[in-house]
């Protein structure tokens, strides 16, 4: 019983703590000229939504999307910024970039 008890343990620590080297746009094929629909499909609702009339007959939506990814050196969060036009996608944005752990080597004085 001890063992069991120790292997899902340890299963639950390491699948904690796998962490994405390649972004959720890349792995779920997010491409221009895709509809809002298919993206909101695929990634699911956006944290924040902007918006906007550009003139009587274009509507510009602009969906922020963050994610955790591992650069190698680095936990770093992204926000992705998807920009589409009339509900087609037109533009993919990289906003913020937040290095969550960063690795700091003092030099002695």
């Amino acid at each position: 019983m001890k063992k069991l008890l120790l292997i899902l343990t340890s299963a639950m620590v390491l699948t904690s703590c796998i962490v994405n080297r390649q972004s959720i746009l890349v792995k779920k094929d997010i491409r221009l000229e895709m509809s809002k629909t298919e993206v909101e499909k695929q990634l699911g609702k956006p944290f924040k939504i902007e918006s906007r009339m550009e003139n009587s007959t274009e509507k510009m939506d602009l969906l922020y999307y963050k994610e955790a990814l591992w650069t190698g050196n680095d936990h770093v969060t992204v926000e992705n910024i998807l920009i589409f036009k009339n509900d087609i996608l037109i533009e993919i944005k990289q906003g913020k970039e937040i290095v969550d752990n960063p690795i700091v080597i003092k030099k002695d004085d």
